[in-house]
């Protein structure tokens, strides 16, 4: 049983991979070997109450970690081709984007960025962001906005280290 007052203030959520504790949820590697036309195709490898006082149980508010998951991994195809099509390019290209993007209350993402970038390339970046501004999730229970922070990481067989 969970004790909560309630607000009329729109909740907003933060949904963070904890590496430490929990594995690599929230992220991705992309692999890639290149054949002998010298192009790369990758593979994604996911890593993985009431005001009057009275005790009731409650769902929670938002999404629930492995919904958004379940809802990013349907989209890796889209994000492994915003890769490809520029390690074609760059067969060393490798790094981490880690994206930014609020899921609104009826499901849609209203909003993307790049957070931060190890993979430094805007091409990759630029597609990654208009992808996911149109992915769909399930509506946020309590009908809240969800932000979600989530890091992709890519590494070609090219890449050192």
């Amino acid at each position: 049983m969970i004790r909560k007052a309630l607000s009329s203030r729109p909740v907003t959520l933060l949904v963070v991979a904890l590496v430490a504790l929990f594995g690599s949820p929230g992220s991705a590697t992309v692999s890639a070997n290149a054949d002998e036309s010298g192009s790369g195709e990758g593979n994604v490898a996911p890593q993985q109450a009431g005001e009057d006082g009275i005790e009731e149980e409650e769902v929670p508010p938002g999404l629930d970690q492995s919904v958004i998951k379940k809802v990013i991994d349907s989209h890796m195809p889209a994000i492994k081709y915003c890769y490809n099509k520029e390690l074609r390019k760059n067969a060393g290209l490798s790094g981490t984007v880690v994206t930014r993007f609020t899921v609104g209350p009826k499901g849609k993402v209203t909003q993307a960025e790049v957070n931060r970038s190890t993979l430094n390339n805007k091409n990759v970046e630029t597609c990654m962001i208009d992808e996911i501004k149109s992915w769909v999730f399930p509506e946020p229970n309590k009908g809240v906005e969800v932000l979600v922070n989530y890091p992709f990481k890519f590494r070609s067989s090219s890449s050192s280290g």
